[in-house]
């Protein structure tokens, strides 16, 4: 068989992993030696309808548009606009706030390699349906805010508040917002005609966003609100089609070749410059850089290896000792490139091979219950670099993970349950009511009595609420419940028992004068301070 009819033999396979993950639509689309030899197309784009998504068809393609990021910020280099070690409080005026060492020495190297420190904070961007937290105006400033977990520079800590920064740092320097920048640099000299940072999913040809429930079916979803309007672009605000992230590959892989081959950091008529910087490993994920590394918006790893590395697979069968199959015994010491895009209503794989210009990439429309682009883009690689396709093993390791998914959640609620106590709040319930703010002041959590609990709400959203229950005195509570956070509220999973919890502080003349919450499992729990006119008390 010739290498697409080997692509073909593995449809069966893929089709069923699609099954088993509850996803309804899946694209795949390889590269080999520079050139597409093959896309293929699953399911359905929307759950309601017959209708399969197509080359052309919109999905959202989450933080697979680093690389994207990265050689935007790679070509302001190559121009003399900024420099790669050049400190990013002299583009970034609000920067400057920020005093420790990360305000002080932080670059675009940085930044684009996750090194940096900054705590992942979702908390701080979004939490429910869709829903921004923050005005556009406030992301310099909240990520001047943010703290680190690990010191700069000696830790890989993956925190979209990175390319954030570099999305503030594009419009900054350029005078553009950061999708008409990209799209002059980029997109329109690649052909990339159906990429763009705006709204998604009323599109005709937009694969929607979905959920999984728990019986695994799916079900319809608001698609994620990360626009060029919201200063997250840069790391997870872009749409695309299989055809164009299929351009976006073969054009960087041909112009690496040609830098590489030549030891230039430009290729005649390419928008790609300093490609091998790009790939250049610049800190370790784990103990050894050599093994396994992030370089400037992709990850690189060193075969034989797990491939699975960053895809929710891993921590899927990590939590019950589950091993997953190690690739490339076959390719030992060859350099593998890859990502993964993962946002509520979406999920995708890429790996990538500089040396073959070969490339796999899958884009699938719902947060899966277990990553059926990760298993069908390592089958499609496997088809590439001449490797035992493993099938059987990721079927059968498909279907372990529909009960490992609901395990996770039960045994959350386990824990939760476990510990609560029969311990009344100290106070009646309308004392616990007010506004709460960060430490910037720019997010409020409004805090509301409703007969036997509290309704937390986020000020100026319509969509983000919670209801907090009683659960240890001063402590509160939402239950967990996979369906409610996933399907109803659009939620990421995070199966964190702190997550779940909201302790207020109470002084001892019976004024509550804030809550903190423990949201990034990462980071200390964040404080909340009630203010001014809010502050009540007992007496």
């Amino acid at each position: 068989m010739d290498l697409v009819e080997k692509l073909q033999t593995l449809h069966p396979t893929i089709s069923k992993l699609l099954e088993l993950s509850g996803a309804p639509g899946l694209s795949l689309g390889v590269l080999h030696r520079g050139s597409v030899v093959h896309t293929a197309h699953f399911g359905r784009k929307n759950v309601n309808y017959a209708a399969p998504p197509d080359n052309n068809s919109i999905y959202h393609i989450a933080s697979l548009v680093k690389l994207l990021t990265a050689g935007v910020v790679a070509s302001l280099v190559h121009d003399g606009k900024i420099g790669w070690d050049t400190p990013i409080r002299k583009y970034l005026p609000e920067f400057k706030e920020r005093q420790d060492i990360i305000g002080q020495q932080a670059t675009v190297r940085d930044l684009l390699s996750n090194r940096s420190g900054l705590a992942v904070s979702h908390a701080s961007f979004a939490h429910q349906r869709a829903e921004l937290l923050i005005p556009r105006s406030e992301t310099v400033r909240t990520a001047a805010s943010i703290k680190a977990v690990t010191p700069f520079r000696e830790k890989f800590v993956y925190s979209q508040w990175n390319y954030s920064l570099l999305t503030d740092l594009v419009e900054e320097i350029t005078g553009q917002t950061f999708e008409t920048f990209v799209r002059e640099r980029f997109l329109r000299r690649l052909g990339m005609m159906h990429t763009h940072f705006g709204p998604h999913g009323e599109g005709d040809n937009d694969a929607k966003a979905h959920a999984v429930r728990n019986d695994f079916s799916s079900c319809t979803i608001l698609s994620p609100g990360a626009t060029d309007a919201t200063g997250l672009a840069g790391a997870m605000g872009c749409k695309s089609s299989l055809h164009d992230v299929l351009i976006m590959y073969q054009s960087f892989l041909s112009a690496h070749t040609h830098q590489q081959t030549n030891n230039v950091d430009s290729t005649p008529g390419s928008p790609w410059k300093c490609t091998r910087k790009i790939l250049e490993p610049h800190v370790s994920v784990g103990t050894d850089m050599g093994k396994l590394a992030y370089c400037l918006g992709i990850y690189r790893i060193t075969l034989p290896a797990v491939l699975s590395v960053s895809s929710m697979n891993q921590q899927l069968f990590g939590a019950v000792r589950y091993p997953i199959p190690e690739f490339g015994s076959l390719n030992k010491d060859l350099k593998v490139c890859f990502h993964t895009a993962g946002v509520p209503g979406f999920h995708g794989s890429m790996f990538m091979v500089p040396s073959t210009e070969s490339a796999v990439v899958v884009l699938e429309n719902a947060l899966p219950v277990v990553d059926s682009t990760d298993f069908s883009a390592q089958l499609a690689l496997s088809v590439l670099l001449g490797e035992f396709p493993q099938e059987e093993e990721f079927k059968e390791m498909s279907e372990m993970a529909q009960s490992f998914q609901l395990m996770g959640y039960e045994r959350l609620a386990a824990v939760l349950e476990k510990k609560k106590t029969d311990i009344p709040p100290s106070l009646p319930l309308a004392l616990y009511e007010g506004d709460y703010y960060n430490a910037i002041g720019n997010i409020a959590n409004s805090i509301t009595a409703v007969r036997d609990h509290l309704l937390m709400t986020v000020k100026g959203t319509i969509r983000t609420s919670w209801d907090l229950l009683p659960y240890d005195g001063d402590t509160f509570y939402w239950k967990a419940d996979r369906e409610w956070e996933l399907c109803e509220k659009g939620m990421w999973p995070f199966l964190s028992p702190e997550w779940h919890k909201v302790h207020f502080k109470v002084s001892a003349d019976g004024r509550v004068e804030q809550f903190t919450w423990h949201h990034d499992p990462l980071g200390t729990p964040e404080v909340f301070r009630k203010r001014g006119d809010s502050v009540r008390s007992k007496i």
